[in-house]
Formats: structure tokens, sequence, C-alpha cells
């Protein structure tokens, strides 16, 4: 149908005014080269690999991918949102050009990403519309609808914010495009609400005169559909009249060719082949050869029919060339397209096997990197280790002089200890003997008094010897020790009732932190006995971890 063919070079044309302003095609390519060199800020980096990406295009579409690449490498690591911007943008129109549909909507959805980060809902707007179009240009229709309904609503919003009417040439197309996808879905209601919006925002602007013909066109080819020929009439009527006074070839064609139908479909044959004679001559003039094989198919059918052979056969060899013509365009471009994606595909697995090529150092670089900080490490805990241990030696051998002063004092308190012991027994032994020689003296001195007196008297001074013998030792012992460490003693008489005497007496010892050895020396029990009472005393108590001392355990109560 004629009018897809119209809607079709709408939406190419519409996506590229929306897209961005792109650097024009360099033939000087040696120059931009030479540019590219010499720059030193990545912004123009940006832009001179945009241009050369521009410029490879048809020449050499794997550079072409190269130098998009980089710009966007470059504005990725840079942070130029707005470069980064741009540089998609050429990847997306590059990829579209060259019918890489999917890889284009790529590209736009990461423009997209970076707009709705501004927030900007006109640029936002644009930008769904592109994707839109993109989809409908492959008949991904369903996709197609979803943004340009999001881009309809943004554009709407747009214009509530800054109090103005909605921006006619996006919306008018958009109701355009938007009408076709629901004719190729065979919904004529929406199709019809959506060329309705349109026409009437048309009917308010001289602006956008190409967009008005379309939705005349699109509507009256969807009323033909529906037998609705009047109403039809009026409207390809009125793109007549509009075509002519833009002096639009391609539009007269397409919209003779859809009145011939309507007088067709009506009975009206020799009207009707006026109408398609017409059309043929507007679309030979635009060189349409979808026209132009539409036209002649129907001449040559119309004049075979009323007996006109030579006009016939004219047509009929006009047809056959244009439809030739067109289906080695078509098999031209599905080659193009075909070789244009393996270049695309070579180029990404070339990039890919760049990229694991890349990692693979990385992670060598990486693992280096670890290895020598493994090695630092080692080397400088081993390091702290060699100086710890000097440390500890310094300090050991410090310790050491220290433990020899200590023992040097201990020994000299040890030594005035004895002296003092020693004076204490010499002086006791001077009391004995001074007690003995007292005992004597008065022995000698009754050595004539009656033998009942000697004994009295000899009685007394076995009591006197009787009195001068020590008390007992541990009662002593256990009374200056209760003095000294009363709240011990009493902890352990309170938690410990069932201790005997003797293991009180232990634990005393032991608290004064006592060997077994000198324990043995005052009790004058064997020391092997005292080992056996300690393991004893030890169950007794419930001391269960091997880890813990009876001296330890007796220094926390």
């Amino acid at each position: 149908m004629s009018k897809i063919y119209f809607v079709g070079k709408l939406v190419i044309i519409f996506i590229f005014i929306f897209t961005t302003s792109f650097t024009k095609s360099q033939t000087n390519t040696d120059s931009l080269l030479a540019k590219l060199e010499a720059a030193t800020e990545d912004s123009t980096k940006i832009k001179i690999l945009s241009s050369l990406s521009n410029s490879f295009a048809i020449t050499d579409l794997k550079k072409s991918f190269e130098f998009a690449n980089q710009a966007i490498k470059i504005a990725k690591s840079s942070g130029l949102q707005g470069e980064l911007l741009a540089a998609y943008k050429v990847f997306g129109k590059i990829c579209f050009e060259k019918g890489l549909m999917e890889e284009a909507v790529k590209y736009f959805e990461l423009c997209l990403e970076i707009i709705n980060k501004k927030g900007d809902k006109l640029q936002m707007a644009m930008a769904n519309n592109n994707i839109a179009s993109t989809w409908l240009a492959v008949k991904k229709y369903e996709n197609a609808k979803i943004y340009y309904y999001r881009s309809l609503q943004l554009l709407k919003e747009y214009a509530q914010d800054k109090g103005d009417s909605l921006l006619h040439p996006y919306v008018l197309n958009i109701y355009n495009n938007l009408g076709v996808l629901y004719m190729q879905n065979k919904n004529n209601q929406d199709a019809t609400t959506n060329f309705d919006l349109g026409i009437k925002m048309a009917e308010n602007t001289v602006e956008y005169p190409n967009t008005r013909v379309a939705l005349l066109q699109n509507k009256g080819d969807l009323l033909i559909l529906q037998s609705k020929f009047d109403a039809a009439s009026i409207l390809i009527q009125q793109s007549i009249v509009l075509c002519e006074q833009l002096q639009f070839g391609f539009g007269l064609a397409t919209s003779y060719v859809l009145k011939g139908r309507i007088l067709e479909q009506q009975g009206d044959k020799m009207a009707a082949l006026e109408n398609y004679k017409k059309g043929y001559t507007y679309a030979t003039v635009s060189e349409s050869n979808e026209l132009i094989y539409k036209t002649s198919d129907k001449l040559q059918s119309f004049y075979k029919e009323i007996g006109k052979t030579d006009s016939a056969f004219k047509y009929l060899t006009v047809s056959i060339a244009s439809d030739r013509t067109m289906k080695k365009q078509e098999a031209r471009e599905a080659l193009e397209k075909n070789e244009n994606k393996k270049i695309f595909a070579s180029w990404q697995k070339e990039m890919e096997g760049k990229q694991k090529s890349s990692n693979f150092i990385y992670l060598i670089i990486i693992a280096t990197i670890i290895f020598t900080l493994i090695v630092i490490s080692i080397f400088y805990f081993q390091r702290q280790k060699v100086n710890k241990l000097l440390n500890l030696e310094k300090i050991e051998n410090e310790l050491s002089i220290q433990r020899l002063e200590l023992d040097k004092k201990l020994l000299q308190a040890s030594l005035e200890q004895k002296e003092k012991q020693l004076t204490n027994d010499i002086l006791y032994q001077i009391k004995n003997n001074e007690m003995i020689e007292d005992v004597v003296k008065k022995l000698l001195t009754q050595t004539s008094i009656d033998a009942s007196m000697n004994k009295e008297i000899i009685q007394e001074s076995i009591r006197n010897l009787r009195n001068t013998k020590e008390n007992n030792v541990w009662e002593e012992f256990e009374l200056r020790f209760k003095n000294v460490h009363e709240e011990f003693y009493n902890n352990l008489q309170q938690r410990y009732p069932d201790l005997t005497a003797h293991e009180r007496r232990l634990c005393a010892f032991l608290r004064l932190n006592m060997t077994s050895k000198e324990i043995s020396a005052i009790t004058a029990q064997n020391p092997k006995s005292i080992d056996v009472a300690r393991a004893r005393l030890r169950k007794k108590i419930g001391i269960t971890n091997e880890n813990i001392g009876l001296v330890e355990f007796l220094n926390t109560i």
C-alpha cells in the first residue's frame, strides 16, 4: 500500500531531525585523523571521533563502529555525560541507517537513560519517539506503541509545565504513526481516533503541511478499506489541493492513486483511469518505483480490459521493469543489511576478544600486585618478627640483670634474716643457760636443807623447766596467720566448712606460696605425703580444670 511507503519516509526523516545535530560527513579523513592526533581535550577528541565515525559509515563500517566506540569509552572514562549522549546518538544513527534496528534501539535506550537523569521532558519525549519510530520501521508494533504513548504523555506534561500549546511537529507525527500502527493491527477504531486528533491539530496550524498531507492520505486510505468512499473522497481532495500548493509531486502521486482506487471501487473505471494516469505522471517525476509499479500495473490492466493493447503493453513493460527494480533494490538492501550484521557481529566479537585480553592482562597485573604485596608482607612480618625477637632478647637481658640484682638483694635479706635468727637463737640459748645456771645455784644453796625440802625445790625447778617449753607451734602460727589473712581464712571456712585442721593448715601454707619441701620442713612430714595431701585437697575443693593450679585457685579466695 502506498501509504506505508510514505509513512516510512516520514518516520526516517523525523527520527534524524530530533536525534541530534550530527557533524556532517567529512571526506578529508586524513585531516580529521591529524586533528585527533593533536587534540588534548577529551571533549574535542569525542567530537572528532564522532565525525570520523560518520565519515567511515559508508566506506568502512567496521572502522565507523570503532571510532564511535572510542568516543563512548573516552566519554565514559572522563565522566562527560553530554559527550557520551552525543556518542550514543552517533552510534544509534549509524546502526539505524545500516538497517541494524535492534542495535540502534540499544544505543537509543542508552541515550534515554542519560536524558532521564537530566529530567528534561522535551528531550525525554524525543528520545522515546526515536525508539518508537525505530521499532515501527521494523514492524514491531507493540514495542513502538509503548514508546509513542510515553513520548506523547511527556509532551503533554512539558506543554502544561511551560503553559504553552503542544509542540505540533512532534505530536502530529506521533498521531500519524500511531494511526498507521493501529491500521497494521487492523484496529480501525484506534487508528481513526489518532488520525482525527492529528488532522484536527493540523487544521489549526499552517506549519508542517507534509505531515498534514500524510494524515489526510492515511485517514482516506482507512476509509477506503471501510468502503466509506464519500468521506474518503473529501480527505483525498483536500490532500490534492494541499500538495498542489506545496508542489509536492510524491504527495500528488499518492493522492491520485488513492482517488483512483475510490473511483474504481465505485465503478467509474474511466475516471479511475484518468486519476491513475495522473498518479503515474507524478510518480515518474518523483521517481518512486513503488508508485510507478502500482500505477503502471493498474493502467496496463485497464487498457487491456478496453482493448488498447499497445497502451497495455507499454504500461506492462513499465510495470515489469519497476517491479524488477524494486525487487533488485529490496535484494540489495537485504544483502547490505546482512553484510552489515556480519560486520557488526565481527566487530563485536573482536571487541569482546580485546576485552577478554584486556581482562586477562588486568588479572595478571592484579595477580602481580597481590604477589608483590604478599612478598612485601612476608618480608615485613619477618622483619617485625626479628625485631620482636631482638626486643625480647633485650628485655630478657634486662630482666636477667634485674633478676641478678633481685637475687643479690634477696640473698642479702636472707643473710640478714639468718643473722637475726642466729641472734635470736643465741639470745634464746643464753636465756636457757641463765635459767639453768639459776637452777644450779638454787640446788647448790639447798644442799644442807632437809631432803623433803630439796625434793620440793627440785620439783619446782622441774616445773620451771617445763614452763620454758614452747607452746604448740601450729596454734601460734594459725593465730598469727589469721591476723594477717583474716578474709582468706573466713572465706575458706565459709566455702569449705568440711576441711580438716590439717587441710586448712595446708591451705594456709599454700596461700603463702610455700613449696611441698618447705611445708615438709615445718611439719616434719615426707614431701611425697605433702603432694598426696595436695592432690586430695584439690579434689575436695572441686578443681577439675587441669590448667588451673591449686596455689592459683587459693589466691582467688
